[in-house]
């Protein structure tokens, strides 16, 4: 093969490997792989925050409720028409923890992964979410699920999968559960069963 040869192939094959990196998935590029369940899209972040805290109060400036997160990713979608679709606009969330306060003890909710969406209005959660609330005497009441849906402002939670409560007084399961906590009411929704232990 003569030198002009030489130098095609080179060309061709450099070429040949900048277009395979191109399209590649962002896995062979560095990229974040963590996606809410059901993503079929993979697109890289627009911002990243690590180590994120806010406070929120209420118009009396009293503290409504805190979040804490490891790492926040935004995602915006591309162009100015589509930047006005709010599904398209969200924050995937590494390992988030809410505390929300309305009189009485507080709520906890953590869990491993979480997504805002709506302008930050609404908050998804799952994998090992749980949700606890200590009452005096150290006794302390628990709830688990995989899945939560969480409206912060009106502190309402929402999830239509299995949830176990463990409390003081005893243990529950249920299939689905809406809370209330501003009026500490939860109400499960199907396939409750539990145990008594009175104390």
């Amino acid at each position: 093969m003569g030198k002009q040869g030489i130098l095609l192939a080179s060309i061709l094959l450099v070429s040949g490997l900048i277009i395979y990196l191109w399209e590649s998935p962002d896995t062979l590029l560095g990229g974040d792989t963590r996606k809410m369940p059901g993503d079929t899209n993979q697109k890289r972040p627009y911002a990243i925050v690590n180590n994120a805290s806010t406070r929120h109060y209420n118009n009396e400036g009293i503290l409504d409720y805190t979040f804490e997160a490891s790492s926040l990713e935004y995602f915006r979608a591309e162009g100015q028409a589509s930047s006005l679709n709010e599904d398209e606009n969200y924050t995937l969330i590494n390992q988030p923890k809410f505390i929300i306060f309305h009189g009485g003890d507080p709520w906890l909710v953590e869990a491993d992964e979480g997504k805002f969406t709506e302008q930050n209005r609404r908050l998804l959660l799952w994998d090992n979410v749980i949700v606890s609330q200590a009452g005096g005497a150290g006794l302390e009441t628990t709830l688990t699920t995989e899945k939560l849906e969480i409206k912060p402002e009106e502190k309402y939670a929402y999830t239509k999968e299995p949830v176990k409560i463990v409390s003081p007084s005893g243990d529950l399961t249920a299939t689905g559960m809406i809370a209330n906590f501003a009026e500490k009411q939860i109400t499960l929704l199907s396939g409750v069963q539990g145990t008594y232990e009175p104390f």
